[in-house]
Parts: structure tokens; C-alpha cells; sequence
């Protein structure tokens, strides 16, 4: 089982700059005509999720973001966490509970590993910047979920954080 780390950038507000690459592999092996995993069958496990602020970073040449920081953890027993999707969600009343059943603020994918079936867990950190929403200094309940390779869709973690204030200085403590 391969245990990973992996930083994904999130940006709100803000276009991305256009990076000439080789896209991310198709889940379920895309236009190679191997469409079925032969791992596939259980749903990930979401096991952790916390939210810490980290200051500014700089995401365009010359600009700094606030960043909010989510380390993840999750397993799969059937390994295809190699290809990963994300969903995040967020609410201004942290009461331990956010309405998921919209679409996500924030969707996107990773790949974890380039060995399919062999990814039994794996640690994620997703970097939030934003230029105000959400909002610098305010606390939220953030909601995620994380899908597989097979498509298969995880349990619900929530956890709360904030934004840094607008010059990176840590946020106030949660009242």
C-alpha cells in the first residue's frame, strides 16, 4: 500500500495562469479502451480532515493570496485512490454541519499515484486562496468529499477553519 503526499493549489477569483503540460489521466482508463478496474468495488473512507491558516502565498507573479491550508487523509480498501476527486463545501455557522446536497464551491482532481489498484491511502493537503470568499477572519464549516478512481464516492468529513486576515496574520480565535 502506498502512502502519499500531495499539494493541490485552489484558487478563487482568480483566472490560472495557462501552464502548457500533459493533462491528468482519465479515471477508468479513458480513451484506451480500459474502461473497468478490476480493483474498483469500495467506496474511500475519508479518516481525517483539519484546516489550518498559512499566511500568503503567492499565486500569480507578484500577487499573495490569503491560504487556508486542508490536510486529508483517507483509505480505500480496494487501492484506486490513485486518481482522486474532491468536493468542497462551506457555511458561516460552525455547528459542526454544512449542506452538501448543492454543488460543491469548490471541485477538482489529483493524481496520487501512476500504479492503478496499488493506492490504499493517501495524505492530501489542498492549499485555499482567495481574494475574499471566503472571507479573510471569519470562521466556517467546511464540508469535503473525496471520490475514487472508479468514481465511488466517500463518507462526508467537516471541519472548521478560517481564512487569515488579509495580510497573512493568523485569523482570530473561534468565539
Amino acid at each position: 500500500m502506498k502512502h502519499l503526499h500531495l499539494l493541490a493549489l485552489l484558487t478563487l477569483g482568480c483566472p490560472p495562469a495557462e501552464i502548457e503540460k500533459e493533462p491528468p489521466p482519465i479515471p477508468k482508463g479513458g480513451d484506451t479502451g480500459d474502461t473497468a478496474l478490476e480493483c474498483a468495488g469500495t467506496n474511500p473512507v475519508l479518516t481525517a480532515l483539519t484546516a489550518r491558516p498559512d499566511g500568503l502565498h503567492e499565486l500569480e507573479q507578484g500577487q499573495l493570496f490569503p491560504t487556508l491550508i486542508f490536510d486529508i487523509t483517507a483509505t480505500d480498501e480496494d487501492g484506486d485512490l490513485n486518481y482522486v476527486t474532491y468536493d468542497l463545501w462551506w457555511d458561516d455557522e460552525v455547528d459542526g454541519a454544512v449542506d452538501t446536497s448543492g454543488n460543491a464551491q469548490v471541485t477538482g482532481h489529483a493524481t496520487v499515484a501512476d500504479d492503478r489498484c496499488q493506492t490504499g491511502s493517501m495524505s492530501l493537503e489542498l492549499s485555499l486562496s482567495s481574494q475574499g470568499n471566503p472571507a479573510y477572519n471569519v470562521w466556517y464549516d467546511f464540508a469535503l468529499v473525496v471520490g475514487d478512481e472508479a468514481g465511488l464516492r466517500s463518507n462526508v468529513l467537516v471541519t472548521p477553519g478560517a481564512m487569515p486576515k488579509e495580510d497573512g496574520a493568523d485569523p482570530d480565535p473561534m468565539k
